[in-house]
């Protein structure tokens, strides 16, 4: 494994170094996607005057880097080599891996555009200098800071300079290279395990601190397949004082329906120790297990906090976490969703064609599950003035009462249309999930001569014992005439009639006797329909009663 890309004055000789202000250097064969369009350095140093170069930079978790120059091996160079100019290099910081014959180098380098004319530029580039890929084919390269796709010349090697991209390199104009891809900066897990004061030794190979991307590796996929490795070399000094990294700058909890939890760490980086003051959350975000704020923490130590996320079924949620520390603030963006079924219809209305009365037609109603969280369909319901012209029916696929619908998953509701009068009839459906109601209106014209006689299809008070300021209510299978005191008789088991007064609702097909005084306790009632009742066709009500009993 190598430790960094042209390092050595030889190996960058014809190094182009002509880089456009805040530029952008690419090669040829070179597709690159970051993983965030925010990704950008913080944080320029002052000049240092031994040489004429920043004395540090900081990354967005605010960790702050100076100019590596003690030599091998923690240092990829010297300050003797840096400062032979025009040819003279240095690096603030470097991280570099080798996947599926191909060296990945990222870094934040020192150089010169000319004497006197000092650069400084972030670069990633992606070699086979030793060929052994497939001739002209493309390779798809995943690092920490997004994708790449290079592709191999005829040799099967990919040079250098063929795979790279440089941004920076203003001579004497160094927040140039504030911008770009190279965020934040990576290192050792746990950063301990690195030399003090450094975040790597340079030349081991060591797994990396999961990095806001969520990507601490280097993935390599081409002809052959795919090869990953997560061990890189790192290399880079910590600025001298008082320093806090936050192990993430951003939370994504993703889509969830119940309250997620994440720890974040706090960790002193620097030279010299660090108060923390607050941790402050905004947006459906609590905090909790908090050992952070007001804290005094040495170089070196740790502290924690949970953010815990508090979804609204069906809301997009973003909010952040600042921790204030002596040095400043740092912010964790935080995002959400909270998971809610969505119950989508195929319609919001069903029209039948004209069906003789006594034959039926059929439709069908598609519930679908357009939401990210599983929903229950309960039974339908139909209603309104002609619902029992209407039913349910079976299908394939059918929304049997209790239908569990995964995301994206659907099943059917099959509507009949059995006319029981001419002219024409109107219904709802209502289809209950557990994400509430939706109502499907209903329509149908019913032809020919109507022969069906009207039948009861309701009725209260049952049987059992009720209580003796109970209405008494009648549902017809249609709409009704004829219904007078003669006709719906409430009578005590003896035969006495009840006064009570009648009632037409709903259209007709429902009708109510309320009793003009209070039941007598413990006592047989009975309900008496006769055969002047008749629908619109003129066909008449079988006769038919029935009976109940109040409590005592």
């Amino acid at each position: 494994m190598f430790s960094v890309l042209g390092s050595s004055p030889r190996s960058r000789s014809g190094r182009s170094i002509a880089l456009a202000s805040a530029g952008l250097l690419a090669a040829s064969g070179l597709s690159l996607t970051t993983t965030s369009a925010d990704a950008a350095l913080s944080r320029v140093g002052p000049i240092d005057p031994a040489t004429t170069f920043p004395s540090f930079y900081t990354d967005a978790q605010g960790m702050s880097l100076q100019a590596c120059l003690e030599g091998p091996p923690r240092c990829l160079g010297s300050q003797a080599e840096l400062m032979a100019a025009p040819e003279g290099e240095g690096f603030y910081y470097s991280a570099s891996a080798t996947a599926g014959g191909i060296d990945v180098g990222l870094e934040l380098e020192m150089a010169w555009a000319g004497i006197g004319q000092p650069i400084v530029f972030q670069r990633s580039q992606y070699a086979a200098n030793g060929g052994g890929l497939v001739p002209n084919a493309e390779y798809t390269i995943t690092d920490p800071y997004g994708t790449a796709t290079c592709t191999a010349d005829e040799s099967g090697s990919i040079k250098n300079n063929a795979c790279r991209t440089e941004t920076g390199g203003g001579a004497n104009v160094f927040s140039d290279a504030l911008t770009g891809r190279v965020d934040p900066f990576l290192h050792w897990d746990p950063l301990s395990d690195a030399p003090p004061g450094y975040i790597g030794d340079g030349v081991t190979p060591h797994p990396i601190a999961v990095p806001p991307s969520g990507t601490n590796f280097v993935r390599v996929c081409g002809p052959a397949g795919c090869d990953q490795t997560n061990l890189f070399v790192v290399s880079g000094k910590l600025a001298p004082g008082a320093m806090g990294s936050v192990d993430r700058s951003a939370i994504a909890f993703g889509s969830v329906s119940a309250p997620v939890a994440q720890r974040v760490i706090y960790t002193s980086i620097g030279t010299a120790g660090i108060g923390v003051s607050s941790v402050t959350p905004s947006g459906p975000f609590t905090i909790s297990e908090n050992t952070c704020s007001g804290a005094s923490l040495g170089s070196g130590a740790q502290c924690s906090f949970v953010v815990t996320y508090n979804p609204t079924p069906g809301v997009v949620s973003s909010g952040t976490v600042a921790v204030a520390d002596s040095t400043g603030t740092k912010t964790i963006n935080l995002s959400g969703k909270g998971r809610l079924g969505v119950a989508a219809l195929s319609t919001s209305s069903v029209v039948m064609q004209d069906t003789k009365i006594g034959k039926k037609r059929n439709g069908v109603v598609t519930v679908t599950n357009a939401g990210d969280l599983d929903l229950t369909v309960s039974k339908p319901r139909f209603g309104g003035q002609n619902r029992h012209d209407f039913r349910r029916g079976l299908v394939q696929a059918g929304c049997v009462p209790g239908t569990t619908l995964a995301p994206g998953g659907a099943c059917n509701i099959r509507v009949i249309f059995a006319p029981r009068a001419r002219g024409v009839r109107k219904a709802r459906l209502g289809v209950a999930t557990s994400v509430g109601t939706q109502v499907v209106s209903l329509a149908g014209t019913g032809k020919g001569k109507d022969r069906v006689a009207p039948k009861v299809v309701g009725k209260s008070p049952s049987s059992k014992r009720v209580k003796r300021g109970k209405d008494v209510e009648v549902r017809f299978s249609e709409e009704v005439s004829g219904v007078n005191k003669r006709s719906l008789r409430l009578t005590l088991g003896s035969g006495k009639v009840v006064k009570a007064k009648l009632s037409k609702l709903e259209g007709g097909d429902l009708w109510r006797l309320d009793p003009k005084s209070k039941l007598k306790a413990d006592k047989d009632y009975r309900v008496r329909l006769t055969g002047r009742i008749h629908d619109r066709g003129g066909n008449r009500l079988a006769s038919t009663d029935w009976k109940f009993h109040t409590r005592g």
